[in-house]
């Protein structure tokens, strides 16, 4: 769930123009931009803590949990999800470039 939200915050800043809050070399304000990204990464734990609670999830448990080939199938959606997502994570990042932003 992080790599998805870290994903989906990357397209947003992306867009925004604001990936220099992302902490990519060694600077003085290290720091303040890794204290940047903890607090945009805040909420989202946050929400999945309070959307996806573990009383929720211990009935699926037991019901998928000799369901292979549903596990087997969530898997795989969830791996083209967060390739594809990375995917739109990189052209958009190209797109920006080449659009001279």
């Amino acid at each position: 769930m992080t790599l998805l939200g870290f994903l989906h915050l990357m397209q947003l800043l992306v867009l925004l123009d604001k990936v220099g809050l992302i902490p990519t070399a060694k600077t003085n304000d290290i720091w303040v931009k890794w204290l940047l990204i903890f607090l945009a990464m805040l909420p989202i734990y946050f929400l999945m803590t309070r959307l996806f609670r573990m009383a929720d999830i211990a009935p699926l448990k037991e019901e998928y949990d000799f369901n292979q080939s549903k596990i087997y199938r969530g898997n795989v959606l969830l791996v083209t999800y967060a390739i594809t997502s990375l995917a739109l994570t990189f052209v958009l990042a190209i797109l920006r470039k080449s659009l001279g932003h």
